[in-house]
């Protein structure tokens, strides 16, 4: 049994130990959810992450209701099968598929997620990063193709996303980790790399059309943008239950032979500017390229479970957050791996399981 505490990290640690749990097969208990927060204990979108582990996985749950501020998983073997997610609210999307997208990823069989909740929230990756900036990494353990059906912003949700998923490596645990280390070369991204061109989608609901919010935003992102790479940012409108907008740039970068992806996003807010929504997702996107970092602060924190199932990659990030030393130390209770974290890298070395 593993046991974790979930004082410090919020959600995150909880969608970590569930999707590591289901992968490895191995159960874990947690208290003190989410203790430090306003509102502790388990909120509607984090029972939705339990509850979707718990269907996959055939699992054993203990605390599952809102409020808990402990839960015991024990799950049995992972299911290769599609599912359909109604968060119940505004909730992440993308959240909720962080629970349950390692384990798909090595299913016997194809399998499609759709999750419906919100697709635009503050503190969580919108859909387009996830999409676009996320992804792409984890094409070398399947083939991943995301569709937005519905476009969600807080407080109502609405939004709808779908993901349909083929294994490239199927397999169980832990023998799993030996062919893919076979197979795979690990992630290395510790170089700096070259800016080839800058991409995004710039989004509102349609009520915003005649204010021309979408193309406001982009606009104002891309003139900041033009001097570091050629820049392309789209624009799309779309009837939402709620009223908002958002930007999601990223920068496709170059290094040695390899390709790799660096995001920003930003939300709207009411009484802020498109302009300065559209200036402000392009500040954070040109800061981290001022380096030539490949990894940003979100995408490092994400991709941390990625990186520990196939040893020694690494990784040089903007800034290495309180939530990726978090993730780091959850990912080394559930697998034999050893992060080792000097200033703003990395890496993922063979190792024991922490207790």
């Amino acid at each position: 049994m593993i046991d974790l505490n979930g004082e410090e990290g919020g959600g995150q640690i909880l969608r970590t130990a569930l999707a590591l749990s289901m992968f490895t097969r191995q159960p874990f208990s947690m208290a003190n959810i989410r203790a430090k927060r306003p509102n502790p204990g388990l909120r509607p979108q984090h029972l939705q992450c339990i509850l979707a582990a718990k269907e996959l996985s055939d699992a054993y749950v203990e605390g599952s209701e809102v409020g808990s501020k402990e839960i015991l998983f024990v799950p049995k073997d992972c299911k290769a099968k599609s599912m359909t997610i109604d968060i119940g609210t505004a909730g992440s999307t993308i959240l909720l598929l962080q629970s349950v997208l390692l384990p798909c990823l090595f299913a016997k069989r194809g399998l499609k997620l759709k999750v419906m909740g919100g697709t635009t929230n503050k503190a969580a990756p919108p859909y387009h990063y996830f999409a676009h900036v996320f992804l792409p990494y984890l094409s070398r353990f399947a083939d991943i193709q995301p569709r937005l059906r519905k476009t969600g912003y807080y407080p109502k949700g609405g939004g709808e996303v779908e993901v349909a998923i083929k294994p490239l490596c199927k397999g169980e645990y832990p023998q799993i980790i030996e062919e893919l280390n076979t197979r795979i070369k690990p992630f290395d991204l510790i170089e700096k790399a070259r800016v080839v061109h800058i991409r995004g989608v710039s989004h509102a609901s349609t009520e915003l059309l005649q204010a021309r919010v979408a193309e406001r935003q982009a606009r104002a992102a891309q003139v900041y943008l033009s001097s570091l790479a050629p820049v392309n940012i789209t624009t799309e409108y779309a009837n939402t239950l709620s009223i908002g907008s958002g930007i999601t740039l990223w920068a496709v970068m170059e290094y040695g032979e390899n390709v790799a992806v660096h995001g920003a996003d930003m939300i709207g807010e009411k009484g802020v500017p498109a302009e300065q929504i559209g200036i402000l997702a392009a500040e954070k996107l040109g800061a981290g390229l001022g380096g030539g970092i490949i990894v940003d602060e979100f995408l490092a924190d994400q991709i941390i479970p990625f990186l520990a199932l196939l040893r020694g990659s690494r990784m040089r990030t903007t800034q290495v957050s309180d939530h990726a030393m978090s993730n780091c130390r959850t990912v080394e209770k559930f697998l034999p791996v050893t992060f080792k974290i000097e200033g703003n890298t990395i890496c993922c070395e063979p190792g024991e399981k922490r207790e």
